[in-house]
């Protein structure tokens, strides 16, 4: 079987290794241009583009180079894990192209699926292996896993579904399984799940700990401190009577916590601006200013 790989992030790599690794014959990958990090830095490779030089593979970055390259070296599946770009009609049109989708669809199509079921509160969610058509993740499912979330951080989601969505592809590529299948149509109501805004990690005081918590789970969510950003990276509900909004407070000994509106959030640790992380105690013996409040 011949394929093609489409993916730019790290997360991809997981799929391309799983290709390689079961001696699949992979003609090309396919990811986005190499961007600019920083002011007066050099052009940076995605993490596929890099795994695929070190493997010898031959890598394209434009998508008229991919219409050319499917006329002379046709491929029977292509492969698309975040690759970040819209594959057009054209080309969608080649080979079967398979998608690999981190929610229960027909829930969260989109950008950010498991971001979104989290701020959700969702208690599951799922990976799908899906046949891609023109619609934005419309097309027919092959299979579907669940997952319980189990409050589980983003970071342990995306990996729980990555092993399981790595599953799913070599076991539908076995045998041409997948060349010989129908997909099922999607069915239920849709959802969507649009990119986070960077507002969005903000937490709000005036809100509750437990939509707080949810945030937390994304794993970049923020309150202030004197003006200064102070992301929390691990957190948990605490029980307990409710201080002055933003005020900590002493959950048990040498454990401290932020109280909200609506309960109150026991703290592990947090990464100030401009410094690592560091347990939340520790960071509160070296605040100057007191009384300390989080806005």
């Amino acid at each position: 079987m011949k394929i093609a790989f489409f993916g730019t992030p790290e997360l991809s790599n997981a799929y391309l290794r799983a290709l390689l690794d079961a001696h699949y014959d992979v003609r090309y990958v396919v990811t986005r241009p190499d961007k600019r990090r920083g002011r007066g830095s050099g052009l940076t490779p995605s993490p596929v583009k890099r795994l695929a030089n070190e493997k010898g593979l031959a890598v394209l970055t434009s998508l008229s180079e991919v219409s050319e390259r499917a006329e002379s070296d046709p491929v029977d599946v292509s492969v698309v894990v975040a690759y970040g770009r819209i594959i057009p009609k054209d080309l969608l049109s080649k080979s079967l192209f398979l998608n690999i989708h981190y929610s229960l669809l027909p829930l969260y199509r989109g950008a950010a699926p498991m971001e979104r079921a989290i701020l959700a509160g969702d208690e599951k969610s799922g990976v799908c292996l899906m046949a891609m058509d023109e619609g934005l993740d419309t097309g027919g499912v092959f299979e579907r896993r669940v997952i319980e979330l189990d409050h589980m951080y983003l970071d342990e989601v995306s990996l729980g579904m990555t092993q399981i969505g790595v599953d799913l592809l070599l076991e539908w590529l076995k045998d041409s399984r997948v060349l010989s299948s129908e997909p099922k149509e999607q069915s239920g109501e849709a959802t969507y799940a649009p990119k986070i805004d960077p507002l969005e990690y903000r937490i709000a005081i005036s809100g509750s700990a437990e939509q707080a918590l949810r945030r937390v789970r994304l794993g970049r969510a923020y309150l202030s401190l004197s003006t200064k950003k102070v992301i929390i990276t691990r957190a948990s509900l605490a029980s307990g009577p409710a201080g002055e909004a933003g005020s900590v407070i002493e959950v048990s000994p040498g454990k401290y916590g932020i109280a909200f509106k609506e309960g109150n959030l026991l703290v592990d640790s947090v990464k100030p601006e401009g410094r690592g992380p560091m347990d939340f105690a520790a960071f509160l013996r070296g605040v100057r200013e007191k009384p300390i409040i989080f806005e």
